[in-house]
């Protein structure tokens, strides 16, 4: 029997914060082993020289770089994302604008999942919180390298772990869909006949 990884990177995309999770999905034994962790950040730039637009243009340039060289990095061959939806304000209808954009330009085959789709893999209700989501993937993979701080003494996680964790209850939501099932049942098929 063969035993081909299948490359998944995960994708919690926002404009500001994009967590991104590398993991690895044996198609002859369906196990899912999650490798990495990465967050990628953008800031405004809050000084008078630069229009808002070209700002804007800056950070999703930078979020497509990260993106676009994490996938490189993975050696990825689908891609496993939660596509954002609806806006409560004009900023955020343009950021979710600009992601859905940006996740629409990578040349690899992408899994959508919804939210609530990630939130009833993850913690098993549809208003679970973000800490619900954090303490769920920490417990679940507690060798990723998680965002963490000294405090007091103490090891404590930092609230962007939100993103991360996200990214991977976005793979543990895609992997369980009809659409990757259909995908992974093509590829055990071609790599069956080789």
């Amino acid at each position: 029997m063969f035993h081909h990884q299948l490359s998944i990177v995960g994708i919690d995309a926002a404009f500001r914060n994009v967590g991104l999770s590398h993991a690895s999905y044996d198609l002859s034994n369906g196990q899912l082993t999650l490798h990495d962790l990465r967050l990628i950040e953008t800031e405004r730039d809050n000084s008078k020289k630069v229009r808002r637009n070209s700002d804007d243009l800056r950070c999703a340039r930078e979020i497509v770089q990260g993106v676009r060289q994490y996938i490189q990095h993975t050696q990825a061959s689908m891609l496993i994302a939660e596509v954002p939806t609806g806006g409560q304000s004009a900023s955020a209808a343009k950021s979710f604008g600009i992601v859905v954009g940006i996740l629409a330009g990578l040349d690899l085959p992408l899994i959508e999942v919804k939210e609530e789709e990630v939130k009833m893999v993850t913690v098993g209700k549809r208003n679970a919180t973000k800490k619900e989501i954090i303490d769920w993937a920490v417990d679940r993979y507690p060798s990723l390298p998680w965002l963490t701080r000294k405090y007091k003494g103490q090891i404590e996680l930092l609230g962007k772990n939100e993103h991360l964790a996200d990214s991977v209850g976005v793979i543990n939501a895609g992997v369980i869909t009809e659409q990757f099932k259909s995908a992974t049942a093509m590829a055990t098929s071609f790599f069956n006949k080789k």
